[in-house]
């Protein structure tokens, strides 16, 4: 085996880890030669596969993703990327795990902690004598304890030896509970796909779809059962006709779909099954299918306007004139729709929001039995402390 410069290179590199660790010094300042770090990181395989990722792509990606992000969201990649290129250097990560109050109780936990098991050392220590246990030196125990990197064990006798061990379980737990929390929201989480077609809804197992008495006019009847794709026709011979609150809320109960307008039904899930964010459990499908034009301008034959006005209508619809005009009604008609359902409490969202996707920030709520054992097992130490401090006493010659 031939040795190279790279393979020469990541020995120095292991032999200067192995120093630090043993001297807390590099290989430089023992007066031997220094490996080349910048070598030694493109010899590394790992990193190497790391970086072999295609920044078009992924900028692609990102730039496809931006519209989809809730108002909020966007927000803050708006502004973390402002940050960033105007080099401000005030990026705060703060990864979902603790809250606010389950730090200002881990906080009183430890200082708890630690004066009690100073005061049951002390207790201990003048009735039986020995050597004393600082303040700081309980203080800091429960505090390395907690961030998994232990101290010397300061406890003397056993009702402290038991607190001592409490705090390990308790320590074990608050720390299991945050990084499984912190892989959780790290985790990508999967989703079903959603149902985009009339295929896909055939093709779901026990699925129920439905529509208003209204939307089935006789071009409507017209166009289902008289289509060419079989798939039109079923859809049509299983058709449920009911409201459309009736609809929305089996469509949130789950196993059924609703077939309607598509502006028609937006404002409705906009304006009654949406928070104040926007947010929705419902989802509307991307792909439409059209049916009938139900309005139209009704022009004279041979009209000297005409050729001018179909003109018109043909550039703004290229210039998106049409859409945003429609889009800008829609959302009037939301506002407005929204104003009326405060005034008489009709929204009917409820907790319909609360699915399966959001993120549950871990809590005091949910650590609280942790503390709760704590708690107990504070005072099993005490009582130890009172049965050993007992039969000391009598034990001991008088």
């Amino acid at each position: 085996m031939d040795f190279t410069t790279e393979i020469y290179n990541e020995a120095l590199v292991m032999i200067e880890d192995l120093c630090l660790d043993i001297a807390d010094k590099v290989l430089n300042q023992l007066e031997m030669p220094s490996p080349n770090q910048s070598a030694a990181a493109s010899f590394d395989v790992e990193l190497r596969r790391e970086q072999s990722y295609n920044t078009g792509d992924l900028l692609s990606y990102v730039k496809s993703n931006i519209p989809n992000l809730p108002l909020e969201r966007k927000g803050i990649y708006n502004q973390t990327v402002q940050t960033v290129n105007n080099e401000l250097g005030e990026i705060f990560l703060d990864a979902p795990g603790r809250t606010g109050e389950l730090w200002v109780a881990l906080l009183l936990s430890v200082v708890m902690w630690g004066v009690t098991l100073w005061l049951l050392q002390r207790a201990w220590q003048k009735v039986a004598g020995g050597h004393p246990v600082g303040l700081i030196t309980s203080l800091l125990y429960g505090y390395g304890a907690l961030l998994q990197n232990l101290p010397s064990d300061p406890s003397v006798s056993v009702s402290g030896r038991m607190l001592v061990g409490w705090w390990l379980v308790f320590c074990l737990i608050i720390t299991t509970g945050f990084s499984s929390s912190l892989m959780a929201h790290l985790t990508v989480k999967e989703r079903s796909r959603p149902l985009e077609t009339l295929e896909d809804l055939v093709n779901q197992p026990h699925w129920k779809w439905g529509t208003e008495h209204w939307v089935l006019t006789e071009a409507a009847v017209n166009f289902y059962s008289n289509h060419p794709n079989p798939v039109f026709r079923h859809i049509y011979h299983k058709l449920e006709l009911m409201q459309v609150d009736d609809a929305l809320r089996k469509v949130l109960a789950g196993g059924f779909s609703f077939i309607s307008y598509k502006n028609y039904v937006t404002v409705i899930i906009e304006t009654r099954y949406s928070d104040a964010r926007g947010n929705t459990p419902l989802y509307i499908s991307k792909k439409a299918f059209p049916i009938l034009a139900d309005y139209g301008w009704c022009i004279r034959k041979g009209a000297p306007f005409h050729q001018r006005f179909a003109q018109l209508i043909n550039r703004l619809e290229a210039a998106g004139i049409i859409t945003y005009w429609t889009e800008d009604v829609m959302a009037r008609r939301v506002r407005e729709d929204k104003k009326v359902a405060t005034l008489h409490n009709t929204t009917l969202l409820g907790n319909a929001n609360q699915d399966e996707g959001e993120e549950v920030v871990l809590s005091l709520n949910h650590l609280q039995g942790a503390f709760y054992m704590l708690l107990v097992g504070s005072c099993v130490a005490f009582l130890t402390l009172l049965g050993e401090n007992l039969a000391h006493c009598c034990s001991s010659p008088q």
